[in-house]
């Protein structure tokens, strides 16, 4: 679990977090794993056990955007560049990813699995085909 120390100590470089290999449960390389990855046991029990039931910790929330890389923390678009601009509002904010297929995420579990172990490109089986699927 990540608080705003370990956040700030990732930032820096004074804390290291290793990048996960996705599980193979956990890979979407077609369009039906794309479908089977939502309703798979480990990923609906993480929504609705810690999603669902995460309680505010601060008054003000802010969303960021999955990453390719997991967990989002050591995603360059993550460690260099939201975190790094949030920094000085570390401990005054909650954070929040808002990925495919987890939902929203409470950043404080992004290095716990399943979270750190999926892989999904949406723009891999969806940018541009819109026409051919959402008809």
């Amino acid at each position: 679990m990540l608080n705003a120390e370990s956040l700030r100590e990732i930032v820096v470089g004074k804390q290291k977090l290793e990048k996960a290999i996705p599980h193979p449960d956990l890979t979407v390389k077609s369009y039906e794993d794309g479908l089977r990855i939502w309703n798979h046991r480990d990923v609906k029990s993480f929504f609705n056990e810690k999603s669902m039931n995460w309680k505010p910790q601060r008054e003000c929330s802010v969303f960021l955007p999955c990453s390719a890389t997991k967990p989002y923390p050591i995603s360059p678009s993550h460690k260099r560049g939201y975190l790094k601009a949030l920094f000085p509002a570390l401990d005054k904010i909650d954070i929040f990813v808002i990925s495919e297929p987890m939902g929203v995420v409470p950043y404080y579990f992004s290095d716990e699995y399943p979270v750190k172990d999926y892989d999904y490109d949406p723009s891999r089986f969806f940018k541009g085909k819109e026409e051919e699927y959402c008809a």
